[in-house]
């Protein structure tokens, strides 16, 4: 099996109230009967045009029925249940982020929101720092492709007490490199209770290459070689509830040089590690996390310099373990969402989205079609420049902020059913409008005829 990005490019805007299904159909031309989609994100979107990139698995004859389980249609919620507040969080990988696009540096963020609602759903981009994650207890750490099909309203989640955790590493031929992990996953189990009972040596390549766009600018990749290992994954399935990987990212020297130079590069590595957890995700069906290994022992020591403080986390780690360890830990389990049976988290039960500034994906356009409002974070600047508010949404659907600060005030509001126009100046009176019973039948009358000319 393998996975490659593509271009595409719509030539329509997004008009319907189903963007998902717009741009499924749209897609479709883009892959063949024998692939299978596994994300789209859009790079820019126009009243006229909607221009972006698309993970496709190839290559999967025995992975074909898997595949057609794995849908991105949008299942619509039927109600909102509202007795409880929960948030989700979404800071993409791989677009340069001026928070999130690093090193756990948006930990602080998901710290905030989350102390401001019930439940907080976000990835592990948001809150993993090599080896530090010091998320909330009640932060749900779902992979990409999870918390996009739960905002789809394929998926609901339920917390574990704990996880059995199945940690993988691939075999980089250096013994000492492998005894690294290994200590990491021991000092997880002795420090904090980790429960994982088994660690694979995978000896088998894969390979896990970083690039980036052509098109976009954004950081890409490929992946190949991963059929064998999702085969043995799967024969393993009864044995773990959550998978924590390590292996080596192929990426250009200049790039990661660039990324530690404190100079704003994006992150070269992080969508090549989204693409191997989206696949593995997808085919298997559970919570994954990845941290990326050094190719060679020379490389695992701290940085000589001082670096950008949201890079720092990763100048100081020679596992970049811990994180991912910790995440999974109680990550929760994945079942087939039932709407309204209250047996675990779903989208019916989601109050908010928190987007940053300009990023368009499958969980925006799926918020957009669920109904569900959408915050909208300025400050969180990167290299997309969609225009969301050429997107349809309904009245007062999508809200800007300037910071997070902002975003968990207007949260606040939310959840204590405060109109968000009663909190700024000026106040504007609120609208008149004048009916008479008279009036109302002479609107009738003419409703009536209006519809016997049309028969």
């Amino acid at each position: 099996m393998r996975v490659v990005e593509r271009p595409f490019r719509l030539a329509a805007g997004i008009t319907s109230e189903n963007p998902i299904s717009e741009v499924l159909e749209g897609v479709a031309r883009f892959v063949e009967a024998s692939e299978h989609l596994l994300r789209f994100v859009v790079n820019e979107i126009t009243a006229e045009s909607v221009i972006g990139e698309l993970w496709v698995a190839l290559d999967l004859p025995e992975w074909a029925d898997v595949a057609r389980t794995h849908s991105l249609n949008l299942r619509k919620r039927p109600f909102s249940d509202t007795s409880r507040f929960n948030v989700v969080f979404v800071a993409p990988t791989g677009v340069g982020l001026s928070i999130g696009g690093y090193a756990g540096d948006a930990g602080p963020v998901t710290l905030l929101l989350a102390s401001v609602c019930d439940t907080l759903v976000t990835h592990p981009n948001a809150v993993n720092g090599s080896d530090i994650n010091e998320m909330a207890d009640n932060v749900y750490y779902v992979e990409g492709d999870k918390l996009s099909r739960f905002l789809l309203g394929h998926l609901g989640f339920r917390l574990p007490r704990s996880n059995n955790i199945l940690a993988v590493i691939s075999d980089s031929g250096d013994d000492r490199l492998f005894s690294a992990q290994v200590n990491a996953v021991n000092a997880a189990r002795s420090s904090y209770g980790l429960r994982c009972e088994r660690v694979i040596r995978y000896r088998d390549q894969i390979r896990v290459c970083a690039d980036f766009s052509a098109h976009s600018g954004r950081a890409s990749g490929s992946l190949s070689g991963i059929g064998p290992l999702l085969t043995e994954l799967r024969h393993l399935r009864p044995s773990y509830d959550c998978l924590a990987l390590a292996s080596c990212v192929l990426a250009d020297a200049g790039a990661q040089a660039a990324y530690l130079s404190s100079q704003g590069a994006i992150n070269p590595v992080g969508a090549a590690e989204a693409m191997l957890t989206h696949t593995i995700s997808a085919f298997l069906g559970v919570q994954c996390a990845h941290a990326p290994m050094v190719q060679e022992w020379d490389e695992a020591r701290p940085h000589p310099s001082i670096v950008d403080p949201r890079i720092a986390a990763e100048t100081i780690s020679v596992t970049f373990f811990q994180s991912v360890l910790k995440g999974l830990m109680r990550s929760p389990k994945v079942y087939p969402a039932e709407f309204g049976r209250g047996l675990s988290l779903d989208v019916t039960q989601v109050s908010c989205v928190v987007v940053p500034d300009g990023c368009v994906g499958i969980p925006t356009l799926a918020a957009l079609a669920q109904g569900l409002p959408v915050i909208v974070v300025r400050e969180n600047t990167s290299i997309m420049r969609n225009d969301l508010s050429v997107l349809p949404w309904r009245p007062g659907q999508l809200v800007f902020v300037d910071s997070y600060l902002e975003a968990a005030g207007v949260l606040c509001a939310m959840r204590s059913g405060i109109d968000l126009t009663c909190l700024r100046r000026p106040l504007e009176s609120v609208q008149i409008s004048e009916l008479t019973s008279s009036g109302r039948r002479a609107n009738e009358a003419a409703d009536g005829l209006r519809q016997s000319s049309a028969v």
